[in-house]
């Protein structure tokens, strides 16, 4: 098994978008001066990877993609369809993601810069595993 952590922001909106902003969850929330725009994301939101995952930047024009854009998005691209291959991430160009190991668990930070970290909140997963 392998673990990521997504951390690549979205790029601001395209200008054609008006006073709209990103949802936190996808999907685009429209302003109609009436109520209060939500909080603007700090990070990178849930389902965000998603484009940059299957390679499609360029069909969301919703966001002004840049090169570092594409460039995460090749990094993810790269990691899954090896893994989809062969069972395992890694490969040429990559930075080595190893599998989980019992008590060990290297989570992948996937954003502009791939870097591989220790778990940091173990006792929180175990936690909440036993109140399944």
């Amino acid at each position: 098994m392998y673990r990521y952590y997504y951390t690549h922001p979205r790029p601001p909106m395209v200008a054609a978008m008006g006073n709209a902003t990103a949802g936190l969850a996808g999907g685009v929330v429209k302003n109609d001066g009436k109520t209060p725009p939500p909080p603007r994301a700090t990070g990178a939101v849930h389902s965000a990877e998603i484009e940059y995952a299957m390679g499609n930047l360029e069909g969301n024009k919703v966001f002004a993609w840049t090169a570092d854009d594409h460039k995460v998005s090749t990094f993810m691209q790269a990691y899954f369809a090896n893994f989809i291959k062969t069972g395992d991430p890694n490969g040429a160009g990559l930075p080595k993601w190893p599998a989980i190991k019992g008590e060990t668990v290297p989570v992948m930070h996937i954003g502009l810069q791939p870097k591989l970290e220790q778990e940091q909140h173990r006792g929180r997963y175990l936690f909440l595993d036993q109140q399944r």
